[in-house]
């Protein structure tokens, strides 16, 4: 007697629950699926011709894609051709949907030879996280009337300068090598990373940025004269810094604390230093800041690339002790790890 094989029982499903399912499957919108991985809604074409078709006519599966290019330059000019196509399709699926575009690799090399691919998009464009160098900032001068989030990693030794820029809906920026006297919309910005930066230039943006409430500094301190500035730059709003400055020696005239002689934060609640700018000597300038700001910092986390030692605590109980007066209510040991990022920034 024959037998007959039932098909598998999630296909009696319909199809919106499917859907739903597989929306669940991938990264949560405005995070990136990687287009390769399987991960992505690609692969979810892969299991059988009924899933396909509900996964190639559901718009939300193709919204959010990440592409990355091959490291080797050989591999790279073979794939330029299939890149380009994966995300026309990709692009061609997410109907209306509203997008976030994460493109990685050799600006010159591969994002020039793609980027013809999202750039029909534009007006679509919700979220954007793109390797850069001079060569493909025309990219950026049209209209993109979408955008939230704007992610821009230089891959030049020198600040780029955008000309013009139209994004009168951008509200979180993360920005590595840009100079600050670029046209972003800086005052209407609530979330910024700010990357490789002289002091100087970071309180350039920072006083252009009054709304912010999170924000994380790269701040390199190789300034020739002092910031020119009569009075610390007043961030009211700000809720959140995390400052990151390079490992100088704390008697060195610069220590990576100072920088917060320059800020005023009245509403500040988390901050996040490297454990090596609290030394005894450095102190002084997180004392001066907090009084500076009448602010009461709820989380004071530390971070260093190793485990919490002996040297640790004894920085945990000179903060305390030299912040009692302050209130901080917790302060704590994080790995490097633990460091957070934009949220739609993977």
């Amino acid at each position: 007697m024959a037998t007959t094989t039932s098909a598998p029982r999630i296909l009696s499903l319909p199809p919106e629950i499917l859907a739903e399912i597989f929306t669940a499957y991938l990264p949560t919108y405005p995070v990136t699926a990687d287009l390769k991985s399987s991960h992505s809604p690609f692969h979810l074409t892969h299991i059988c011709r009924q899933l396909a078709d509900i996964a190639t006519s559901t718009p939300t599966l193709w919204r959010a894609i990440r592409l990355c290019a091959p490291r080797e330059s050989s591999a790279i000019m073979r794939s330029l051709q299939s890149d380009f196509e994966m995300l026309s399709t990709a692009f061609g699926r997410a109907g209306s949907c509203p997008l976030s575009i994460q493109l990685k690799g050799n600006p010159g090399l591969w994002i020039a030879g793609v980027i013809g691919a999202i750039f029909p998009y534009r007006t679509r464009w919700e979220y954007l996280s793109l390797d850069i160098d001079r060569s493909t900032l025309s990219s950026l001068v049209a209209p993109m009337p979408m955008l939230l989030g704007l992610h821009l990693s230089n891959w030049d030794f020198f600040p780029l300068c955008l000309s013009h820029i139209e994004t009168p809906r951008l509200r979180s920026a993360s920005i590595w090598y840009l100079h600050p006297s670029s046209p972003l919309p800086w005052s209407q910005l609530t979330h910024l990373q700010y990357r490789e930066a002289p002091l100087s230039e970071c309180l350039t943006v920072l006083g252009q940025t009054p709304m912010l409430v999170w924000c994380k500094l790269w701040v390199t301190l190789d300034d020739v004269d002092e910031p020119d500035t009569a009075a610390p730059v007043e961030l009211r709003f700000l809720r959140a810094l995390l400052l990151i400055t390079p490992n100088e020696d704390e008697d060195g005239d610069d220590p990576p604390c100072f920088v917060l002689r320059y800020l005023a934060c009245p509403s500040l609640r988390t901050l996040r230093l490297n454990q090596l700018a609290l030394s005894p000597s450095q102190l002084v300038y997180l004392q001066d800041f907090v009084a500076r700001s009448g602010c009461k910092i709820q989380d004071l986390m530390l971070f260093n690339g190793g485990p919490p030692g002996p040297a640790s605590k004894r920085i945990t109980d000179a903060v305390r002790t030299s912040l009692a007066k302050a209130h901080v209510a917790n302060t704590s040991f994080i790995g490097e790890e633990d460091i957070p990022e934009l949220a739609w920034v993977a």
